[in-house]
């Protein structure tokens, strides 16, 4: 009995703490219900807000993870089906004006002739570049493209000129060069642009083969030419042989050129050069091309053309016998040795020997047989990868 009374009394004390504890939790409960209840509130939004940021966030990361997935398939370069070649030759074409007698001067082009030859560069893979492009062979074209410079000489008006729509407002004239080539880049915008316009004296104001319209001053015609993409080149003042001229001649005659642009295109100077008929000075005067003052205005090139290939012809400027100061152009002409088509041809039966883009200008990818000649400062900027021309396995 009395363990049966123990157990009955254990049993009863557990109860009674049991039912103070209940009462306690009550108490408690009742006492603080509302601090209770927004902290059941608070939990709740936490719960909502922390299930809702990862959902996003794993979305975010899924669409991120597909666009930089995307980012590295659009820049993988297949080398077997490409064959790029970013050390290989850009072609430097030098063209004037229009004349379209029936047997007219091969430096000149008629219309037919120029719209011609902006379908076949098009139609065989070439795509337009800049000076500058060509330079820094900064060169943003597709893969499997080709670039090509396009050049114009002598600032004549049949190249270029400004006349005043119907609404007052100057435009191109479509009755020129830059007028015909700025219609054919609307049709075909992934055609590139770019160009070089070198000027002498009176730019676009004269020609001896075309009397087409001009109208505006320099100031429109430069800003008109600059917001094309376009860039002005100098040809010198009055086109002498340079050949002849001292050092303080050429520096008058580029100056005056230069100032005339520096004037009336927002200071902008000149930095490139056309040697007037192809004749490049003297050694100890070529100084004077590169750097020179005309009437407190400097000048500076970075480039100088020719009027024909010469050797080595159009190698790239990455290559150690490229020389800025004596790049090669090819007459745009037809039926002629070493003219434009010539070249066309020629690299149509070797197009290894071409520049051909990869589609990433941020790589340069080069056949391994090319290093031997690849001058590695003007690489520096670029991630390069040469590759095996029978394996296609790429080297960094």
């Amino acid at each position: 009995m009395r363990g049966i009374n123990t157990l009955t009394k254990n049993k009863k004390k557990h109860n009674d703490d049991f039912s103070n504890k209940g009462n306690k939790i009550n108490f408690f409960i009742k006492k603080n219900r509302y601090y209770l209840i927004i902290m059941v509130l608070v939990i709740g939004i936490i719960s909502v807000v922390t299930f809702n940021i990862k959902h996003f966030s794993k979305y975010t990361n899924t669409e991120s993870n597909i666009s930089s997935k995307n980012k590295v398939e659009n820049k993988s370069i297949d080398y077997k089906t490409i064959k790029p070649n970013e050390a290989g030759d850009v072609m430097v074409i030098m063209y004037h004006s229009i004349d379209n007698k029936a047997k007219h001067f091969p430096w000149h082009r008629n219309k037919k002739e120029f719209k011609e030859d902006l379908e076949y560069m098009y139609k065989n893979g070439y795509v337009l570049i800049s000076m500058k492009e060509y330079l820094s062979n900064d060169i943003n074209v597709p893969a499997g493209k080709t670039p090509i410079l396009l050049t114009f000489d002598d600032g004549l008006k049949s190249c270029f000129s400004l006349i005043k729509n119907k609404e007052g407002k100057l435009v191109v004239n479509n009755d020129t060069l830059i007028g015909i080539l700025e219609e054919f880049k609307s049709e075909h915008p992934d055609f590139g642009s770019g160009g070089v316009l070198y000027i002498t004296e009176n730019p676009f104001e004269y020609d001896a083969y075309y009397n087409n319209k001009t109208e505006g001053d320099y100031q429109d015609k430069f800003r008109v030419l600059t917001d094309l993409g376009y860039e002005i080149g100098n040809h010198t003042y009055h086109h002498y042989n340079m050949n002849n001229l001292n050092k303080n001649e050429i520096m008058e005659e580029i100056g005056k050129v230069n100032n005339l642009v520096y004037k009336n295109n927002n200071k902008i100077p000149t930095s490139y050069l056309a040697y007037p008929y192809g004749d490049k000075p003297k050694e100890e005067n070529l100084k004077a091309v590169k750097n020179g003052e005309y009437k407190g205005v400097k000048y500076k090139m970075q480039s100088a053309v020719l009027a024909a290939p010469e050797p080595p012809y159009f190698t790239n400027p990455i290559n150690k016998d490229f020389d800025p100061y004596y790049i090669s152009r090819a007459i745009a002409n037809s039926g002629q040795h070493m003219d434009m088509y010539w070249y066309f041809k020629y690299y149509k039966k070797h197009p290894e020997k071409k520049y051909i883009s990869d589609g990433d200008n941020t790589v340069l990818s080069i056949p391994a047989n090319y290093k031997k000649n690849v001058n590695s400062e003007k690489t520096k900027s670029f991630k390069t990868i040469f590759y095996d021309t029978k394996t296609y396995e790429t080297i960094e």
